[in-house]
């Protein structure tokens, strides 16, 4: 399970990530693409491919592999907040405050507006033991606001780890590959 306490979340993912065998250009960091664009070659990625920075771009593989190193990715359920039933996201719990649907700021057609000091649940996810789990959230609040992440065991509530952001890094549009001003990192030692 997932708890989130935010002002305004628009979408939540948790992957895992490992280093692999090369086999096509490895690129560290996700390429920034600002106009349309053929890709000329095969490239290898661990975690972000590529971070898209204006409207009425296409990527065009042109044939071409895209492979990320990454091992399982956990995602969790209506992660876009685009289904509801009444003022709840399916797959959510409203632990506390309230919620409603917004225009997306992000992706897809909707975000989740969620009262302030409000938190949430998602539905319990499995992780892989032995891999790093990566959590981030595309959030947008006012810059003296704060996002609390939380990983839970879900048998138990027990808090197993969790990352608050504030100021400039809660409205951060991508992912910052765990960095400790960003992302929430769990390593569990067995499936979980």
């Amino acid at each position: 399970m997932v708890g989130i306490s935010i002002p305004l979340l628009a979408v939540f993912w948790l992957f895992s990530w490992f280093n692999g065998e090369a086999s096509a250009e490895a690129r560290s960091q996700p390429l920034l693409v600002t106009s349309s664009t053929v890709i000329d070659r095969d490239l290898e990625f661990d975690s972000t491919a590529f971070v898209v920075k204006g409207s009425n771009i296409v990527i065009d593989l042109g044939g071409r592999t895209i492979k990320f190193n990454n091992g399982n990715v956990s995602e969790v359920a209506n992660r876009d907040f685009e289904h509801w039933s009444g003022n709840r996201p399916i797959s959510w719990t409203v632990v506390s405050g309230s919620t409603s649907a917004v225009p997306a700021t992000y992706f897809g057609s909707l975000d989740l507006n969620l009262s302030p000091g409000g938190s949430i649940r998602s539905d319990p996810i499995v992780l892989k033991g032995g891999k790093t789990y990566l959590a981030f959230a595309f959030v947008k609040g006012p810059n003296d606001g704060s996002a609390t992440l939380r990983i839970r065991r879900a048998s138990d509530g027990g808090l197993l780890s969790e990352k608050t952001l504030s100021g400039w890094t809660l409205s951060r549009g991508y992912a910052s590959q765990g960095s400790p001003d960003g992302d929430l990192q769990y390593k569990p030692t067995a499936d979980i």
